[in-house]
């Protein structure tokens, strides 16, 4: 990121303020003058960098390293050059969570929820993408171009970020999903690759989505009512390839 844009280090890391001496006295911007007589020097929220009042005319702006290390979702005065710099990558997934501050899933219960709706909406995705009827052309509109929200639960852009601190990111992806899960459950490609629960054996179909009442192993990643599987039974998938296995 920072071979793209020097700015862009900051989008992950906490930037450090060094003081105006260590700019020389000089705004970040132009290179003009700051300080004592030559104009009053303005931090920059987002580089902790100083400029003059022509380059930073204290437009306010979420900073995405201080959502992703402190939770705190306040808008704060950035510099033009910043503010230019988040609006030319805001839709890009730039941000990875559970690389740059996975205990905040630990400690954020809205992370936390987040974290799961994103996995769900990703199996979701796995069930759209394969399915024939150009359903996924649909989920794409709805996506709004952020097509890499059904690749990895831990990818994040600015523009998700500013959804998340305006209230209105978890109700978006629900929205997604509800128009997701409505096809899965209505389309006949879709439902033959759901499963039954090899416990219980009861016609119903059931999916790896459906986080209220199912449980996958993790070995073969079959299906099982949640139910059905308590005090950690063994897969009697697992358990059958194994005796078969053993036989050969």
């Amino acid at each position: 990121l920072k071979k793209r844009n020097p700015l862009l280090q900051h989008l992950i890391a906490l930037p450090t303020e060094k003081g105006l001496d260590a700019q020389s006295f000089k705004c970040a911007g132009c290179s003009n003058q700051i300080g004592f007589s030559s104009g009053i020097p303005k931090l920059c929220a987002f580089s902790a960098q100083y400029y003059c009042s022509s380059c930073h005319q204290e437009i306010e702006s979420i900073i995405p390293s201080r959502i992703i290390h402190g939770w705190d979702l306040s808008k704060r005065p950035v510099s033009n050059q910043a503010l230019k710099v988040l609006y030319q990558v805001r839709n890009e997934p730039l941000i990875n969570i559970e690389n740059a501050n996975r205990t905040l899933y630990e400690h954020v219960e809205q992370m936390t929820e987040l974290k799961r709706t994103r996995e769900k909406l990703k199996l979701l995705g796995d069930y759209l993408i394969t399915c024939r009827s150009g359903a996924i052309k649909e989920l794409h509109k709805k996506l709004e171009q952020r097509n890499y929200l059904l690749e990895s639960p831990h990818q994040y852009s600015v523009a998700d970020l500013q959804q998340i601190a305006d209230g209105t990111f978890e109700s978006f992806l629900q929205s997604v999903i509800q128009f997701s899960s409505a096809h899965i459950y209505h389309c006949d490609l879709c439902t033959q690759r759901g499963f039954i629960c090899q416990f219980c054996k009861r016609n119903d179909i059931i999916f790896p989505f459906e986080f209220e009442k199912t449980t996958r192993c993790k070995e073969c990643k079959t299906v099982f009512h949640i139910s059905c599987r308590q005090g950690n039974r063994p897969c009697p998938l697992c358990l059958y390839r194994q005796k078969y296995s053993g036989k050969h």
